[in-house]
C-alpha cells in the first residue's frame, strides 16, 4: 500500500562499504564490492566464496541477450536483516544489465535468485552512480579503456 507518509521511513544511517579485489572467471572481469550494515564486520569469506559460486552459476546469462563486454561488477550487501547479491555487468554501449538474489542473515551462503522488481537500494545506488561515472569517463569518453574502468573503484568508507 502507497504511503503520503515520509516520516514513516527508516532514517538512513551510513554502512560500511569495502572494494575486494576484481575477480577474474573465464573471459569475464567484474569488480566485487562488499556493503555491511556493520561497520565492525570484516568481509567473510564463505560468503564471498558462495557469492562468487552464484555469479558463475549466471554467467551464461548475458549471452541470451549478446552485445556485451565480459565487464560487470558485483555487490554483495549484508543488511542487518537479509543479504542482498547484484552482478551487473555492461552491454549494447551504455546498458547495465543484472541478475538479483538475496538470501537470508541465518543462512547467508545460500543464494536464491530473486525474479521481483527490485533494482538496488539506496545504498547499493552509491555503486551504481559511482560506477556509470568510471564507465562514461574511461569507455564511453576519455582513453576508451576497459583496463582503466577496471582500475577504478570506489573508494573503502561509510556511505
Amino acid at each position: 500500500m502507497a504511503s503520503n507518509d515520509a516520516s514513516s521511513l527508516f532514517t538512513y544511517a551510513k554502512r560500511k562499504f569495502i572494494s575486494l579485489d576484481n575477480w577474474q572467471e573465464g573471459a569475464w572481469s567484474n569488480k566485487f564490492y562488499w556493503i555491511n550494515a556493520d561497520p565492525t564486520a570484516p568481509p567473510d569469506a564463505e560468503i564471498e566464496a558462495a557469492a562468487k559460486a552464484f555469479v558463475r552459476d549466471q554467467l551464461h546469462v548475458p549471452d541470451r541477450e549478446g552485445h556485451h563486454y565480459n565487464r560487470g561488477f558485483v555487490m554483495f550487501h549484508q543488511g542487518a536483516r537479509q543479504n542482498w547479491l547484484v552482478w551487473n555487468w555492461w552491454a549494447f554501449d551504455n546498458i547495465t544489465s543484472h541478475v538479483l538474489a538475496n538470501s537470508t542473515a541465518e543462512d547467508p551462503t545460500s543464494f536464491t535468485e530473486y525474479s521481483g522488481t527490485i533494482m538496488a537500494c539506496t545504498w547499493e545506488m552509491v555503486i551504481l552512480e559511482f560506477e556509470r561515472r568510471a564507465w562514461v569517463e574511461n569507455v564511453l569518453s576519455g582513453e576508451r579503456s576497459f583496463d582503466l574502468y577496471m582500475s577504478e573503484h570506489l573508494p573503502d568508507g561509510a556511505y
